[in-house]
């Protein structure tokens, strides 16, 4: 098999692949194309591409040979146990790259979900390189010459039906979920600096503090709209606020519905007296006297 018929196998996956061709290491990334398309040139020997959306490739860089080739055996076992189909390709040079291609779903972002996927997989084993997750990042072409050392990349063994799209493990979904919980909760804390040590921010923001809780839900989004706007993206504000509004199990409004309140409230304004009225009421349902917004 050469680099073309691979491609071809990839392309039937996802169609916008881009290729590079840099032989020598001294040489310019000028050359490039996107596979099949008008600008490729199937004379040109090109031996980089980038990775697919939902292609994973992990290796380990170390200086020991052997030791790259060992934590690539170990992980093609645990793939195996899970049924994740995958190839493993010596990279020409001194590590081994193992390639799986999984189901992204809805995730939304997907360089966190490669990294769980990773980390779940990898566990107990040094940490490989990460910087694989990063979206259209450039690697070896299969099959295609190592500018340093003359080598090819070639293949050392392949699951029987691969390439192809491998279900993620619930377990590594919830990781995936988790983190990005997480994360939120970090952004929206940090956005809300100016009233980070507000007892009743902290509050509305530990998504705990929803759990059996009938009403409040509402108001408590409509709070952060009017406490986020201004302070980050629309596009980042909108993510938070679906994921804090998941997070606390609302279910009375879709992401439209919150984009669309986000459009309407960012020309609207508040005075201090109604803001502090209107989160201190919240808070009083919610059965927390005590906090109040001075």
């Amino acid at each position: 098999m050469n680099t073309e018929i691979y491609l071809q196998k990839l392309y039937n996956i996802q169609k916008r692949i881009l290729l590079v061709s840099r032989l020598k290491k001294d040489e310019y990334w000028n050359t490039r194309a996107f596979f099949l398309t008008e600008e490729y040139n199937p004379n040109i020997e090109y031996n980089h591409r980038s990775m697919l959306d939902n292609e994973v490739v992990i290796e380990w860089d170390l200086d020991n040979h052997e030791m790259n080739r060992k934590y690539a055996d170990e992980l093609c076992k645990r793939f195996k146990k899970c049924n994740i189909e995958f190839s493993k390709f010596s990279s020409g040079n001194k590590s081994v790259h193992v390639h799986t291609l999984i189901d992204i779903q809805s995730a939304k972002n997907i360089p966190s979900l490669k990294r769980q996927f990773i980390k779940f997989f990898t566990k107990g084993l040094p940490q490989p390189d990460m910087q694989l997750c990063n979206m259209n990042h450039l690697i070896r072409c299969e099959y295609g010459i190592h500018e340093k050392t003359g080598n090819r990349k070639t293949l050392i063994s392949k699951s029987p039906n691969y390439p192809c799209v491998n279900e993620i493990p619930a377990f590594v979904w919830q990781d995936y979920i988790s983190e990005q919980e997480r994360i939120s909760k970090m952004k929206l804390t940090k956005a809300l600096s100016p009233l980070s040590n507000s007892d009743a921010i902290k509050f509305i923001l530990d998504t705990k503090n929803f759990e059996g809780v009938r009403d409040g839900r509402k108001r408590a989004l409509f709070a952060l709209i009017w406490t986020l706007k201004g302070t980050m993206s629309k596009e980042d504000l909108i993510q938070l606020l679906t994921n804090w509004y998941k997070y606390v199990q609302g279910n009375h409004y879709t992401e439209k519905d919150i984009i669309k309140y986000i459009d309407y409230y960012e020309v609207k304004t508040y005075s201090h007296t109604f803001y502090k009225n209107y989160i201190n009421d919240l808070l009083t349902d919610l059965g927390q006297d005590k906090i109040k917004i001075l």
